[in-house]
């Protein structure tokens, strides 16, 4: 369970409905497709793909690379659209694309496009709560590193596979294994499995990647704190935070205010959170090296302990979420700044934002009971999309 804190004794009334529990959220920053509209990410998709396919022999692997981003990216569509049962249909006819791609003479490496859409299974298995499966489907990846052969539904991935991935990807097996950790630990995190997170990462060894090395000790500084250890914890952060080389102690400092709020210390909390909004409301730096992760978990922090900063970090949280083009993010911050109105007018105000941003990107509003209909033209080009990318399976 979270280590759930109260911080709100003195603290306007509406800061008690903003949840600031310890996040089990990795913050540091890893691998992800921006939330883009989707109707312009459709757009995008069904335009690369064609362009992909109008040359396809000038550079095979090239090509089969782009096929295969598309692929994944509609399948990331169709999840936030709210259809994952199409989602899983397209992993699996990318995997079997793959197949039939690296069975061509002098083609082995195609198999390795087979991997991104089994990770993605198992992704979808764990937004399901099928836990244990995607943990299964993850240690494969560990399976092929180990140099076993795999079987990727009808792809059985060699050794000679491997040899003809690694010849034209030489960061391909590094690329699996960070996968391979970062997937297992979002999901024993998401089970709450805590116990077994500190075990995974002691057997995992050393990592070459320092952005890898620091999520694997921040699963560790969640876990003890889940497993009700906050000091613990804090000791873990405090030491990351005395290293002479720390990229990721905007994260860590993060978590240090969570955890003095777990151990009874708002005033040390509220100093961090403080220093940190000050440092982001400063900063210039360019949207794509803001971790709006952690900015959004910052917003939320102050808000809760009523921070007069709260509103200001929020907008500006806000515009870099959407100069990244994020509409999750987007949604979030505009009801967080409702949380946060000094007004009536200013709350309905964000809450018309957030409803607006909801409805003109058509997020979730093919789910059943969603309230939102999406416009004719975004669902008509997804179904498109999802047409030409079956149509392309069953092509190669």
């Amino acid at each position: 369970m979270h280590a759930a804190v109260d911080i709100h004794r003195g603290a306007p009334a509406v800061a008690a409905q903003v949840d600031v529990s310890v996040t089990t959220e990795l913050l540091v920053p890893f691998f992800r497709v921006s939330r883009s509209p989707l109707a312009t990410w459709t757009k995008s998709l069904i335009e690369r793909l064609a362009e992909a396919q109008a040359r396809p022999e000038e550079d095979w692997y090239a090509s089969c690379d782009r096929i295969a981003s598309c692929f994944n990216e509609a399948a990331l569509v169709e999840v936030h659209f709210g259809r994952p049962a199409h989602a899983l249909a397209l992993c699996h006819r990318e995997i079997e694309w793959a197949q039939r791609a690296s069975a061509h003479p002098g083609r082995l490496a195609a198999a390795q496009f087979a991997f991104q859409p089994y990770i993605n299974i198992g992704r979808l298995e764990r937004n399901s709560g099928r836990w244990d499966d995607a943990i299964a489907r993850f240690r494969r990846l560990r399976d092929f590193l180990d140099g076993a052969s795999v079987e990727l539904g009808p792809l059985v991935v060699t050794g000679e596979h491997a040899t003809a991935i690694a010849e034209i990807n030489p960061e391909f097996a590094e690329q699996m294994n960070a996968n391979y950790l970062v997937d297992t630990l979002i999901t024993l995190l998401g089970a709450q499995r805590f116990a077994q997170v500190e075990r995974f990462v002691a057997a995992a060894g050393c990592v070459r990647l320092r952005w890898l090395s620091d999520l694997m000790y921040e699963a560790v500084v969640i876990a003890l704190c889940s497993l009700g250890d906050p000091v613990a914890a804090l000791q873990r952060v405090d030491d990351y935070l005395r290293r002479p080389h720390r990229p990721h102690s905007g994260v860590f400092l993060y978590r240090r205010a969570e955890l003095l709020l777990a151990v009874g210390d708002p005033a040390g909390a509220g100093a961090i959170a403080r220093r940190l909004a000050i440092a982001h409301l400063a900063s210039s730096a360019v949207s794509h090296k803001i971790n709006l992760r952690l900015l959004v978990r910052l917003a939320r922090l102050l808000t809760a302990i009523g921070d007069e900063r709260a509103p200001a970090l929020t907008r500006v949280a806000l515009a870099r979420a959407e100069q990244a083009d994020d509409v999750l993010f987007q949604q979030e911050l505009c009801m967080l700044l409702a949380s946060n109105a000094a007004t009536a007018q200013e709350r309905l105000d964000a809450n018309t934002r957030a409803e607006t941003v909801r409805r003109l990107n058509s997020y979730g509003a093919a789910r059943a009971g969603a309230t939102a209909v999406p416009a004719n033209a975004v669902r008509e080009a997804i179904d498109r999309l999802y047409e030409q990318l079956t149509a392309c399976a069953e092509g190669v």
